[in-house]
């Protein structure tokens, strides 16, 4: 780890690409990946015209790791309760968005997952977090509808997306919430669930 004259802590990480990114880890050290003939000298000229957006990132980081603090996990009791609420209600939402989608999945699987939404197989096992019975119904139903859209497309093409467009318009809205309110959501996991 490198440190910017200006107090940001960075991490190169050279590779064949042909372009730079910059991400802010959960640590708060912004990991520079950049192609194999980008100096150091070019590269902290860029985190120098990022800068406004690097301490945006960071106090956007920061605030998080204080909301997620002041959240009460569920216990034990209430994470079964909620894995059986959740089985009850997707197994509803699924038989609703099947006919939209044009597929039919063979079986539901409701678990309390560190990282995953949802995921499905292609022989038609669904599976879902329960804790999204705790965003906003129009957030989980556009992770039911993503993931019976992967029967169709078991990728993350420009096609599939196309699908769960079509299905569910606002999709993207709903996934933007997702990413910026999940480690909320996760913080509600039991103590001796987390890594």
């Amino acid at each position: 780890m490198t440190e910017e004259p200006k107090g940001i802590p960075f991490r190169i990480i050279h590779s064949s690409r042909r372009t730079i990114s910059l991400q802010v880890s959960p640590d708060g050290v912004v990991v520079v990946r950049a192609p194999y003939r980008t100096g150091e000298t070019e590269i902290r000229q860029i985190l120098q015209s990022k800068r406004s957006w690097i301490e945006r990132a960071l106090q956007r980081q920061k605030t998080q790791k204080e909301n997620r603090a002041k959240v009460r996990p569920l216990s034990q009791a209430e994470a079964e309760q909620l894995k059986k609420q959740a089985k009850a209600y997707f197994a509803g939402r699924i038989a609703y968005f099947e006919p939209l989608v044009g597929v039919k999945a063979t079986r539901l699987s409701v678990r309390l997952q560190k990282t995953k939404w949802g995921s499905c197989t292609k022989d038609g096992h669904v599976s879902l977090n329960a804790l999204l019975l705790l965003a906003p119904p129009k957030v989980s139903d556009s992770v039911v509808v993503h993931e019976l859209c992967h029967l169709l497309h078991m990728n993350h093409s420009p096609a599939f997306y196309r699908e769960v467009r079509r299905v569910y318009p606002n999709y993207d809205v709903c996934h933007d919430w997702l990413r910026k309110n999940g480690a909320l959501l996760q913080a509600r996991l039991p103590q001796n669930s987390r890594s």
